[in-house]
C-alpha cells in the first residue's frame, strides 16, 4: 500500500511540473491563451495549479 501512496505522489508531482511547463510555454508562444491553457490543463489533469513565482 505505501508503494502505491508513493508512486501516486510522485505522479502528482510530475503532472504538477509538466502543468507548470505548459504554462511557462504557453506564456512565450501563445500569450493570450495563457489562461484558457492553464484552465483546461487544470481541469484535465485534476492536479492543483500554482503559477511559479
Amino acid at each position: 500500500m505505501r508503494q502505491h501512496r508513493c508512486r501516486d505522489a510522485a505522479a502528482e508531482r510530475d503532472l504538477i511540473a509538466f502543468h507548470r511547463l505548459a504554462a511557462a510555454w504557453a506564456a512565450r508562444h501563445v500569450p493570450d491563451h495563457v489562461a484558457a491553457l492553464t484552465t483546461a490543463l487544470t481541469r484535465a489533469l485534476d492536479v492543483p495549479y500554482t503559477p511559479s513565482a
